[in-house]
């Protein structure tokens, strides 16, 4: 982040608007600001740190107390600040939270913090407006926190030692925010998951395991029988009896298999036998069903022989026929010309009178010769008037466009004349929404001012009702703990007493105990005699070696349960501390933000009421945002248009002008073919005026004319017609009665011919042949059919005749008592194969599990290994090495290392070769992490120290090398974050001269490399070794800064 432009208005010491244009340094990265004391030097880098967000660089300063003391009333404070980062241009600006005088009426009003940023490189970019909007925008770019910032880019005063001395948590966060370790630490965090997730799976396995051993089917083996029913289970043992199970069922399988072999065979020759019985009992009864049939044969003979002479009678009558045909053809021939004949007679008669109608047509058109010559002499007389009638026609058009002309412009004139009024009505309405505009703007801050302001207080009030909820149930859980405890302490009190009193006891009666265990023959081990005469009674009551050890051993259980249940009671009480202070905490800001609305009186609403207000009022300030956005964003447009409106207004004048001559023009043209229409109208009738009417008189005339020329035309050509017809007719007729004639002579001729045919076939009468008569395909049928009987009843014969010596000698079989013994069979077949399947469906089932156990087992083995492996890491990773560093704080401690290194080279510049600064390795006490921590080895005495035994000067040159270190660190990792300035703030006072050349030679480095570095100091020998000062004065009515080069 590289600074281009600051503007402070009413900002601290600087009370009008003050710009510090840092182009003006023309490339030099190392400047001074220099000035009397609290002339306003730290106020320029509060400016930058409020600008960016909404922040001084000092915990001393906030943006509330920035308001310059000498500024107007009317002049609001605020920051703008213009910024490069990675090659691209932003701009900032922040209003802090000030009083101001009020817009309307005496008096001021508060206004809350408002805030504005936009991309300057992108022209489609949209302001950013608010701020949390803001805030949010800034922290995506920059990459940093205000803290981070804070401490690596800005070193303010009075707190140059912070990130120096910060302890290794707070540092932790620090390197975590800029270096993005999360991912470590989800590295970190997902191998412990796996190291459960491989833990819950071997039980699973186990689990799985256990209740399939359970599933072996153990019946007909009593070993695998026995060891089923002993817990735990004997793994080892289980899946060798199995195996032996599944031989013995695997033998006895194969002992079934033969028996029902053996079985099938005998099954397979009763089978034979009752199908050679079937076959004799089928031949006899095929013998029954052929003689059955031979004789319904023969019982249809008589019925076939008249079939057969009906046969020979229709063949005869298919012989007669063609004759037939003829003769019925002739008649038919005969009937159709007598009816030609009545149809030419008609005609004839129709012809006489179509003529005589004809004649007396044609006389009547011959009359009307003298209307013909009439209707020509007027054709004549309409085509010479012709030429008049065009000419008035076309004056008649010229009228018309000269009138259509003239309206038109009399037209235009009206609506420019309208469009002219409007126009007018148009610039005072615009004028009265520009005014509208410019005061929605206005107001428009003032609604986000007061949004931004109800919007925190809706956020802060629900997170304040989650952080209540949360602490009732805090509450509840440390009470529940608070019973356990108690609980667990006088559990442990009951015990503790049953254990001293046991162990006093025990200790009292040793004597009696050791007498309990002496053998006769035996040593005893006190005196190691081998007689024990009068051997000490055992007191009651006293417990054995065994019972005192469990006793100790429940007591020790107990003791770390209780210790247990208070480690979480205390963290729980500490956690219920800890929720109590956030609740209290939003409160306090609950209470100061309705202070600032003038809400004190809603506190005592309840929380859920006051949020559904708040959402009604954020409801209505967006609505009016929305609303005053809108008149807001017109100004431009209405600025435009009424410049627009100016404009069009001396168009609509300058084309009016230009209008009223041409109506004047086109009156004159109007009156002059008035004038020519009128003296043509005096030679012409009123009824051919137009071309249209003299062309409709002359069609008329026409027509007329044509239509009587053409009725003589078709009169006289129908009496030619007629004539013709009339001829026509009169040969038609005489040909017919020809043809009749011949037709009858045909007819005796045929019927001769077709009577003599039956008499020689044999039939007594033409009714006897048309009983007789069959279809040739009929003939075909009964032909066949008559065969087919032939045939049927020869082969019905020859069949019973081979049946007859098939079955001679044979008799009838019972069958049913061969199928009775089939089945006897059959169903000790289907015992064997039952109990055979019982077998294999054990074995399928034993092996299966067999198999899955073993899969299970070596599965076990493979989960076993890899969690050996994984948890071993997840407990590295957790910190439970010897080191105690987690994973990610391995990863910072490593970059730490990377900060140090390169802030040594510095630091052992600046104190010539004496100081270097390393990380502390050794692990701290107890089980907090560490590694972090930083020490300083001072070769002058040769031992290391911490850093916060450093001095005042040394201090600062090692705060100074460690920022610096750091900026290069990140910067050369690239990750994410880009620190190409740094602001240091005061601390070289405390350098001796050599000292502060070798501080100033590290930062001339620093700007060699391109990094923009301002210092603050009142050191004169820095005024002599840089040559860009930004100078800083004080004044009475406030302070002023200006760049001096050189």
């Amino acid at each position: 982040m590289r600074p281009l432009k600051l503007t402070m208005t009413a900002f601290g010491p600087y009370a009008k608007s003050q710009v510090i244009d840092f182009t003006e340094l023309q490339g030099r990265n190392l400047f001074l600001i220099t000035g009397p004391t609290g002339s306003g030097k730290t106020t320029i880098f509060d400016a930058i740190c409020f600008a960016i967000f909404g922040k001084a660089s000092g915990r001393d300063r906030d943006g509330e107390s920035l308001r310059s003391h000498f500024a107007q009333e009317n002049l609001l404070t605020s920051v703008e600040l213009e910024f490069e980062l990675k090659g691209k241009k932003y701009w900032v600006k922040r209003f802090p939270k000030q009083v101001r005088k009020k817009a309307l009426g005496e008096g001021f009003t508060e206004q809350n913090a408002q805030a504005e940023f936009k991309a300057l490189d992108d022209p489609q970019s949209r302001v950013v407006v608010g701020v949390r909007n803001v805030d949010e925008k800034i922290t995506q770019l920059i990459g940093i926190t205000y803290e981070q910032f804070k401490q690596i880019i800005m070193i303010p005063q009075g707190e140059f030692r912070e990130l120096l001395t910060a302890d290794s948590t707070t540092r932790e966060v620090i390197l975590q925010k800029i270096f993005g370790t999360q991912e470590f630490k989800l590295i970190q965090e997902r191998i412990g998951e796996k190291a459960k997730e491989l833990e819950k799976g071997v039980e699973l396995l186990k689990k799985q395991r256990e209740i399939n051993i359970a599933q072996f089917n153990a019946a007909d083996h009593e070993d695998l029988a026995a060891l089923l029913t002993a817990k735990p289970y004997n793994i080892m043992a289980i899946t060798t009896a199995a195996a032996e199970a599944i031989c013995k069922d695997e033998e006895q399988e194969e002992e079934y298999k033969k028996l029902i072999q053996r079985l099938e065979e005998h099954v397979a020759g009763k089978q034979k036998e009752i199908f050679k019985a079937q076959e004799n009992n089928r031949k006899i009864k095929e013998k029954e069903r052929a003689l059955e049939e031979k004789n319904k044969l023969e019982a249809q003979k008589p019925f076939f022989i008249q079939k057969e002479k009906a046969l020979e009678k229709a063949r005869k009558a298919l012989a007669i026929l063609p004759l037939e045909d003829n003769y019925r053809s002739r008649v038919d021939e005969y009937n159709h010309k007598a009816a030609l004949l009545k149809e030419a007679e008609e005609n004839e008669k129709n012809a006489r009178s179509q003529l005589a109608a004809a004649e007396k047509a044609l006389a009547e058109e011959k009359q009307r010769d003298t209307q013909r010559e009439g209707l020509s002499q007027k054709l004549t007389l309409l085509q010479e008037a012709r030429k008049k009638v065009q000419d008035w026609q076309h004056n008649q058009k010229g009228l018309q466009e000269a009138e259509l002309a003239l309206k038109t412009v009399q037209k235009e004139q009206r609506q420019l004349e309208e469009e002219l009024q409007e126009l007018k009505r148009r610039q005072e309405l615009s004028e009265q929404s520009l005014n509208q505009s410019m005061e929605a703007a206005r107001k428009y801050i003032i609604v986000c001012n007061e949004k931004e302001r109800v919007q925190a207080l809706h956020d802060t009030t629900l997170e304040l009702q989650k952080e209540r909820e949360k602490l009732g149930k805090d509450r509840q859980g440390l009470d529940n703990l608070k019973a356990r405890l108690d609980e667990q302490e006088s559990a442990f009190q009951e015990l503790e007493r049953n254990y001293e009193e046991a162990k006093n006891k025990y200790f009292t009666g040793l004597a009696g105990v050791l007498a309990e265990q002496l053998q006769e023959g035996k040593a005893c081990p006190v005196c190691g005699s081998l007689l024990h005469p009068n051997p000490a009674s055992k007191a009651t009551g006293v417990l054995n070696e065994q019972e005192l050890k469990d006793l100790e051993q429940r007591h020790k259980i107990a003791r770390d349960k209780l210790e247990s249940v208070r480690l979480e009671w205390q963290n729980a009480r500490a956690k219920v501390d800890f929720q109590e202070k956030t609740v209290r905490r939003l409160e306090q800001e609950l209470s100061e933000l309705s202070k600032e609305g003038n809400c004190e009186g809603e506190r005592d609403l309840s929380l859920d009421t006051r949020l559904l207000e708040l959402k009604e009022v954020l409801a209505e300030l967006e609505a009016e945002m929305k609303q005053l956005e809108v008149l807001k964003d017109k100004e431009n447009d209405l600025r435009r248009q009424i410049v627009k409106d100016n404009s069009r207004l001396t168009d609509l004048e300058k084309k009016l002008k230009e209008l009223a001559g041409k109506e004047k023009d086109l009156y004159s043209k109007v009156e002059m073919f008035k004038g020519l229409i009128k003296a043509l109208e005096e030679d012409l009738p009123a009824a051919v005026r137009t071309p249209a009417d003299m062309e409709n008189e002359l069609s008329k005339t026409q027509k007329l004319y044509n239509d009587l020329k053409r009725a003589l035309e078709e009169a006289e050509e129908r009496l030619k017609e007629c004539r013709e017809a009339l001829l026509t007719a009169d040969a038609d007729k005489k040909h017919t009665l020809e043809n009749m004639k011949e037709a009858e002579i045909g007819i005796q001729k045929a019927l001769a011919g077709y009577q003599e045919a039956l008499a020689k076939a044999g039939f007594s009468g033409e009714e006897e042949y048309r009983f007789a008569k069959m279809t040739p395909g009929q003939i075909e049928d009964t032909e066949k059919e008559i065969n087919e009987y032939k045939e049927s009843l020869k082969s019905a014969s020859d069949n019973l005749e081979r049946l007859q010596k098939e079955v001679q000698g044979l008799s009838y079989i019972d069958i049913s008592v061969l199928e009775r013994q089939l089945l006897a069979i059959q169903q000790e077949k289907q015992k064997v194969t039952d109990r055979k399947t019982f077998v294999r469906s054990r074995l399928d089932h034993n092996q299966k599990m067999l198999t899955s156990i073993i899969n299970m087992n070596k599965d076990i083995e493979d989960k076993e290994r890899e969690y050996a492996l994984v948890g071993d890491l997840a407990n590295t990773a957790r910190g439970n090495n010897s080191q105690k560093l987690t994973f990610e704080r391995y990863v910072l401690a490593a970059y730490f290392n990377d900060i140090i290194a390169a802030a040594n080279i510095r630091l052992q510049k600046m104190t010539c070769g004496r100081y270097k600064m390393s990380r502390i390795a050794e692990k701290g006490k107890g089980a907090a992490q560490s590694g972090l921590e930083l020490e300083v080895f001072d070769y002058y005495t040769g031992r290391a120290r911490h850093v916060k035994t450093l001095s005042g000067g040394e201090s600062f040159k090692a705060s100074l090398a460690l920022a610096l270190g750091l900026a290069d660190v990140v910067q050369s990792y690239a990750g994410g974050v880009n620190l190409d300035t740094m602001f240091v703030d005061e601390g070289f006072g405390t350098l001796d001269p050599e000292s502060l050349d070798n501080a100033i030679n590290c930062l001339i480095e620093l700007q060699q490399a391109g990094r923009l570095v301002g210092i603050i100091s009142h050191v004169p020998e820095l005024r002599a070794c840089i040559d860009a000062r930004l100078e800083v004065e004080a004044h009475k009515d406030g302070s002023t800064a200006k760049f001096y080069i050189g």
